[in-house]
């Protein structure tokens, strides 16, 4: 667990010279997406990976061609990222595969694939904002779909919150903005269920 509620824990490229000491030598001072990887919590069935970030700010990673983001949750059950940043990766911002994350309260921004990409998992994803990521503002793909309330962006290249997959009961999908609609991006399957937008 990373917390770091009376200023931000940074990760960051080492020519990111605008956080930290200077690193002589090695620092060209000009950071770019993909100078790192990014967090991978890399896991199994039996025992994923586990992070909870809190006030943190991630950025510059997302080197290819692995696509991992910034922050990649794999097989994770009880990750978190909470009032934090991820922004300036060659690919996602967060990536989730195989989890279920809470994702509460944080920014994506400026990265140059969707903002967050989840499949095959069941994220909870509420009050964040999404701005100027060169795919989705979000993008869901084949999870389990739950409540997703209170989330906004603009400037993305698909300027939007895209869904698909199952869903299980009654939910509701609320957004803070008419300008950051829900995209269902292929098949939505459910039993009678009602989904309030």
């Amino acid at each position: 667990t990373l917390d770091a509620s009376a200023g931000n824990i940074v990760f960051t490229s080492v020519n990111d010279d605008t956080v930290g000491e200077i690193i002589t030598g090695i620092s060209y001072g000009f950071p770019s997406p993909g100078d790192w990887y990014g967090i991978y919590l890399e896991g199994h069935e039996a025992f994923g990976g586990v992070g909870k970030f809190n006030w943190c700010r991630i950025r510059y990673g997302g080197r290819t061609p692995y696509n991992y983001g910034n922050v990649f949750f794999s097989y994770s059950d009880s990750g978190s990222l909470t009032n934090c940043v991820t922004e300036y990766s060659q690919t996602y911002g967060a990536k989730v595969y195989f989890s279920s994350p809470t994702i509460t309260s944080s920014t994506f921004a400026n990265n140059k694939s969707h903002g967050l990409y989840a499949l095959y998992s069941a994220p909870t994803v509420t009050g964040n904002t999404f701005t100027s990521n060169g795919g989705y503002g979000a993008l869901l793909d084949d999870v389990t779909l739950t409540d997703y309330s209170g989330n906004v962006g603009s400037g993305n290249g698909t300027n939007g919150f895209g869904v698909s997959g199952t869903v299980s009961g009654n939910r509701t999908w609320s957004v803070g903005s008419s300008t950051f609609p829900f995209v269902v991006t292929s098949t939505v399957v459910s039993s009678t269920v009602t989904v309030n937008g």
